[in-house]
C-alpha cells in the first residue's frame, strides 16, 4: 500500500494543469511566445520520458526498486520547485528544471510499477498493476484541483507579475505533492 500511495503522489501532478495548461500558458503570457512555439517548449521535458524510461528499467532490475523511485520522486519535485524559483527567468531557465522533474517522472514510473507488481504473488499481478494504475490516475484527478487551487489562490491575471504569482503558487504545490511520494517510499526500504 505505501508504494501506491506513493505512486499516487509521484502522479499528481503528471495530468495537471502545470504541464498540459499552467506551462504553455505561461509562456505564451509572461514569455510572448505563440502556441506553437509554447508546446515545443515542452520537450525538454516530455523528451526524457522517451530516453529515460527504458533505462530506469533496466536498473531497477540492478540496482534495485527503492533507491530509483525515491531518486524520480525527489527529482521530480525538485524539478517543478526549480520551475517556481526561475519562475522570472527567460526560457532557457526552464529548460533543465524541465530535464530533471521529466528524468524523476520518467524513471519513477517503472521503478513504482514493479514495486507493487513485484510485491505480489504471481496469480495477482494483474490486479496489482490495475490498482498501481488507478492509484496513477488517481493521483492525476488529485493534482488537478490541487494546482488550480494554488494558481487562483495568488494574484490575479491581469498582469504578467500576478500571473507569474499564481503559477509559482501551482509549481509550488506540483513540488510540494511530489515529494510527498517519499515518505511511504522510505517505509518501504525500513520494512
Amino acid at each position: 500500500m505505501s508504494s501506491n500511495q506513493s505512486n499516487l503522489k509521484h502522479h499528481a501532478d503528471i495530468f495537471s494543469y502545470q504541464r498540459d495548461v499552467f506551462l504553455p500558458q505561461f509562456w505564451q503570457l509572461v514569455g510572448n511566445t505563440n502556441l506553437t512555439i509554447a508546446g515545443l517548449e515542452l520537450l525538454p521535458w516530455t523528451g526524457t520520458l522517451v530516453l529515460f524510461a527504458p533505462i530506469a528499467g533496466k536498473l531497477v532490475d540492478h540496482i534495485g526498486v527503492l533507491p530509483i523511485a525515491i531518486c524520480g520522486v525527489v527529482l521530480q519535485g525538485v524539478g517543478y520547485l526549480a520551475l517556481a524559483v526561475f519562475a522570472n527567468q527567460s526560457y532557457l531557465w526552464f529548460v533543465l528544471p524541465l530535464m530533471i522533474s521529466g528524468i524523476g517522472l520518467s524513471i519513477g514510473g517503472p521503478a513504482m510499477q514493479k514495486t507493487v507488481v513485484g510485491s505480489v504473488p504471481r496469480m495477482a499481478v494483474g490486479s496489482a498493476s490495475g490498482l498501481c494504475n488507478l492509484f496513477r490516475l488517481l493521483g492525476g484527478a488529485v493534482g488537478v484541483p490541487v494546482s488550480v487551487v494554488a494558481f487562483y489562490c495568488l494574484g490575479g491575471m491581469a498582469t504578467t507579475t500576478l500571473f507569474t504569482r499564481r503559477f509559482t503558487a501551482a509549481m509550488i504545490g506540483a513540488g510540494v505533492i511530489s515529494l510527498l511520494g517519499t515518505p511511504p517510499l522510505l517505509r518501504i526500504a525500513k520494512s
